[in-house]
C-alpha cells in the first residue's frame, strides 16, 4: 500500500540528554522538582531558554549563554550517535529547515524566520502552493547565507568521520559515571574538562 507523505527535516547541531538540562538547573540554583515547564526557544525567535516554576516564578536565559553553553560545549551530555553524525541536514527530505543565524535576524527578528532548502519536486510544489495561497512569505537567500548561518554545524559534521577516534573518547568520557560526576561538580571543573578535551584533541588529531 502506498502512503501519501511529505517529509520535513531540521538542521541539528547535536542533541543533549535530559541530564544536561538537569545540570543547568543545578548550576542556576534551581530545584528540578520545582520546574513545571521548560522550553528551549519558542515565543518568538531567536528567543531563549524559558523556565517556569510551581511558585509562578519565570526564568529566562538568552541563547548560547552559560550555563547551557558550557554544558553543551563539554559534550559530556551528547549521545554518541550525535557525535558520530555526518549530516548537517537531511537532503533526502522534501524540504529541509534551518535557523537563520545571520546578523540581520539575530538582532531584530521577533517572529521566527526560517531558512529552507527544497530537495524534491514535491517539496517545490508544496512551497509554491503555500506561496500562492499567501500562507508563506519568501525572501531570496543563497547557499552562502546557509553556510554562514549554519557554518559551525556544517564544519562539525564534515569532521565527524576524520575525528572518529576523538569522538569515541568523548563518548567514553560521557559514559564514565565517576569522571562525569567529578567534572560536573562545578562550572570551574567543567571548564577544566574543556581544557582536557582540547589537549586530547591535539594528541589524537
Amino acid at each position: 500500500m502506498r502512503i501519501n507523505n511529505f517529509i520535513i527535516s531540521f538542521c541539528c547541531s547535536g542533541q543533549t540528554t535530559l541530564e544536561g538540562t538537569w545540570l543547568c538547573y543545578r548550576y542556576m540554583g534551581i530545584d528540578k522538582s520545582q520546574v513545571i515547564n521548560m522550553q528551549y526557544r519558542g515565543n518568538g525567535w531567536p528567543s531563549g531558554i524559558q523556565i517556569e516554576l510551581f511558585d509562578g516564578k519565570k526564568i529566562y536565559k538568552n541563547n548560547y549563554t552559560n550555563p547551557w553553553r558550557l554544558m553543551h560545549q563539554s559534550k559530556l551530555f551528547r549521545p554518541k550517535r550525535c557525535l558520530m553524525c555526518k549530516e548537517d541536514i537531511s537532503y533526502k527530505a522534501d524540504v529541509s529547515l534551518a535557523d537563520p543565524w545571520l546578523g540581520k535576524y539575530k538582532i531584530s527578528d521577533k517572529i521566527g524566520h526560517t531558512m529552507f532548502l527544497i530537495n524534491t519536486e514535491k517539496g517545490l510544489a508544496f512551497i509554491e502552493e503555500m506561496k500562492n495561497k499567501s500562507l508563506l512569505r519568501l525572501i531570496d537567500s543563497s547557499v552562502e547565507d546557509y553556510i554562514e548561518a549554519q557554518g559551525h554545524t556544517i564544519m562539525a559534521k564534515d569532521k565527524a568521520s576524520l575525528e572518529k577516534k576523538f569522538n569515541n573518547i568523548l563518548s567514553k568520557m560521557g559514559n564514565n559515571i565517576l569522571y562525569k560526576k567529578i567534572m560536573t561538580l562545578s562550572p570551574f571543573m567543567l571548564r577544566f574538562h574543556m581544557l582536557i578535551i582540547r589537549i586530547v584533541y591535539k594528541i589524537v588529531k
